[in-house]
């Protein structure tokens, strides 16, 4: 009897052991756990917040590129207007001549 009392009492102990080597590495799985969501939790914002900033850098950009298509084309369009004008008064003087709208008079050679 006391032989199988004895074995019951390493076999408890044994027992005992393993559950508290399980409720260890348990602790530590969990441990592990919360450590790992709390860097996702971290990492979480830090990405969003740098694709935040990568959009807006693109959307800048884009914005950008657009003004500045717009005034490349502005420009040249008031170069055109500006040529026409000059074009259109050259037109009139050679029509009208050098004196703006009065016609030359016709000159009479006197020989």
């Amino acid at each position: 009897m006391a032989d199988s009392l004895a074995k019951i009492r390493k076999f408890d102990s044994e027992f005992g052991f393993d559950i508290e080597r399980i409720d260890a590495q348990d602790r530590s799985d969990r441990r592990k756990s919360e450590a790992k969501r709390k860097n996702a939790l971290t990492e979480i914002p830090t990405s969003l917040e740098h694709d935040l900033h990568a959009e807006l850098f693109r959307h800048q950009n884009k914005i950008a590129n657009i003004t500045s298509r717009e005034k490349v084309q502005s420009e040249p369009q008031a170069i055109q207007q500006s040529v026409r004008e000059k074009r259109q008064s050259l037109m009139q003087r050679v029509k009208l001549g050098s004196r703006g709208r009065n016609p030359p008079e016709e000159k009479i050679n006197v020989g």
